[in-house]
């Protein structure tokens, strides 16, 4: 007899990963969520956390014996070396042995070392919390997963749904992800860095579920489908069966993406459409299984200063950027120096707490205020290219005074390797980001002033609707496919077209199909993406004529309409479009 309706219960939220998966659920509550709990056997509560210890090293040890990319290594690594600490391991067993459950012993010991380190001045050992926080996390979801108060999940298979308030994508990579089928938020949007890690990986990722931690318990049985932004716990026969129709439906388009693996990127009237992947994560795996591209137009150099801990030297970057510049295979890549600060944060650069961190000490403009961190950055990619074509981006650009500023720390660079007499580039390409809307309105002065553009549709979203991109509450209000937003595309499409000045999209929008499209119709020919969206959006466009969607695109502009992706979406099913 089934206790509550709650047991078996449909979700709604919001898609931030594309994809069906059917697992068991393991769920990731936070560390302060864990309450004190006593026990008359300390001897039972030592054995199980010296249990739980045991099979996260063993885990711990196949994962790395696997290959795996670097920054996932390190991390691991150094989870590994505080499992073994003796000093660690000696002061949890000494509170079990004051009564309490293993559990809580990991939880206050926890505590404990939060509280004295976090007394500590030096911001790289008060970082180190974060260290202390994560590796208590894993020892408290091995226990759960062992047999935590009864409850029998010791049977709960290799497969997982993750389900969790908040997950960073430094907590995510701790995790053998071959064994995670998908992710449950009650937070997320589609520009955190972990969505981004997780559509990387291929991971179904539905977030903005309120008090899902407390609905859902582990163990029960979870059927993710994020094509329709609904999670089921417990479903019934006539559930499975309708999300398997589903999945079976999107298996048919995956085959029929997969056909055109090999196949040009043209429109149905020849135009071609250059389709580019974003990278900055495992890149090794990600271009291997990458489908056929023209660039890697996007590289975002940051992701492994995240993962890493402690600032990488020039040497550790130029191996990174080399290894990159390998498996692009002599196709140009296009490298986004440093954006850091707001939800990007370096664990052994000092952070400062911001009311608004998005609007503020970020990206360029940090760099350009701590000029040794761009000037390594820079050294090291001259040295990575090692003679081959440099393409360098500058993020973040309010107005054109950064950029020159920018560009100026990389002549110097460029002129201080050759009196090194190190080899120069063949080709120095400097563009720009443009995600902030005071660069559009003096486009048309100073474009002659770039090689290239990239649109960066995430936050140029953000900022023209005043919207927090991480908030689901404000960002789900506007679409992409909004009339002004697609306005003020066209103009920057437009000012670059007349100078002759290249220019790309390289945001989330360019990787669905239905704003892929748009972005096409709007006059754009060079897209860059995610690697698992580019079929998708290859298969989309070889189905449209790009001249008479234009036509049909530009009536639409001219309509009250304030969105137009309701009449885009008709259209493309009457043209037989895969979107």
């Amino acid at each position: 007899m089934e206790k509550t309706t709650l047991l078996r219960q449909r979700f709604d939220g919001v898609s931030l990963v594309d994809g069906f998966a059917k697992a068991q659920a393991l769920v990731l509550r936070p560390l302060e969520q864990y309450v004190p709990e006593h026990t008359n056997h300390p001897e039972t509560e030592q054995e199980r956390f010296r249990e739980a210890c045991s099979s996260l090293q063993d885990e711990l040890n196949q994962i790395l014996n696997t290959k795996i990319a670097d920054e996932q290594k390190a991390l691991l690594q150094t989870t590994l070396m505080l499992l073994m600490d003796r000093g660690w391991n000696r002061q949890i067993v000494q509170i079990i042995n004051q009564g309490v459950t293993a559990e809580t012993a990991v939880h206050q010991a926890t505590e404990q070392i939060v509280d004295r380190i976090g007394q500590i001045e030096d911001v790289y050992l008060r970082e180190r919390l974060n260290d202390f926080k994560d590796l208590a996390m894993r020892v408290l979801h091995t226990l759960e997963r062992l047999n935590k108060s009864g409850t029998k999940l010791q049977k709960l298979p290799n497969k997982v749904i993750l389900v969790a308030k908040s997950l960073g994508p430094a907590e995510l990579l701790d995790y053998d992800l071959s064994k995670i089928k998908g992710i449950v938020l009650a937070e997320g949007s589609q520009t955190m860095h972990v969505t981004i890690v997780a559509r990387a990986y291929g991971i179904p990722l539905l977030g903005g579920i309120d008090d899902v931690c407390q609905h859902i318990k582990s163990g029960d049985l979870l059927i993710l489908d994020c094509q329709n932004g609904r999670l089921y716990q417990n479903p019934s026969d006539d559930v499975i069966d309708e999300v398997n129709h589903l999945q079976e439906r999107d298996r048919k388009r995956t085959q029929l993406e997969n056909k055109n693996k090999e196949t040009p990127s043209l429109t149905l009237d020849g135009e071609k459409i250059e389709l580019g992947v974003n990278l900055g994560l495992a890149d090794d795996l990600l271009l291997a299984n990458a489908p056929n591209f023209d660039k890697v137009g996007l590289y975002r150099t940051e992701l492994p200063f995240m993962l890493a801990k402690a600032l990488p030297t020039c040497a550790e970057q130029v191996k990174t950027y080399q290894k990159v510049l390998a498996h692009a295979k002599g196709k140009p890549v296009i490298f986004r120096t440093l954006d850091i600060g707001s939800d990007k944060v370096l664990p052994y650069v000092h952070h400062q707490v911001e009311e608004n961190p998005a609007m503020g000490w970020r990206s360029t403009r940090m760099t350009l205020d701590r000029r040794s961190l761009l000037r390594t950055q820079l050294r090291a990619l001259i040295r990575a290219v090692d003679g081959r074509p440099l393409w360098v981006m500058f993020p973040m650009i309010a107005e054109v005074g950064e950029f020159l500023a920018s560009k100026k720390t990389l002549e110097l660079e460029l002129k201080n390797a050759e009196k090194r007499g190190e080899t120069l580039p063949s080709e120095v390409h400097v563009g720009s980001m443009l995600e902030i809307p005071s660069l559009i309105f003096g486009l048309k002065s100073f474009i002659h002033l770039f090689d290239f553009i990239s649109v960066g549709t995430n936050d140029l979203m953000q900022f023209m609707f005043a919207a927090d991109r991480s908030n689901l509450n404000a960002s789900a209000r506007y679409d992409t496919l909004n009339v002004s937003f697609l306005k003020a595309l066209n103009y920057i499409q437009q000012v670059c077209r007349t100078a002759h000045v290249p220019c790309s999209v390289c945001g989330e929008m360019a990787g669905r199909p239905i704003e892929a499209l748009a972005l096409i119709g709007l006059g754009y020919t060079s897209l860059s993406m995610n690697p698992r969206s580019l079929l998708r959006v290859k298969t989309a466009l070889r189905g449209i004529d790009k001249v008479e969607f234009q036509n049909y695109l530009e009536r639409l502009l001219k309509t009250e309409h304030l969105s137009v992706r309701t009449q885009l979406q008709s259209y493309l099913r009457d043209h037989g479009v895969l979107f």
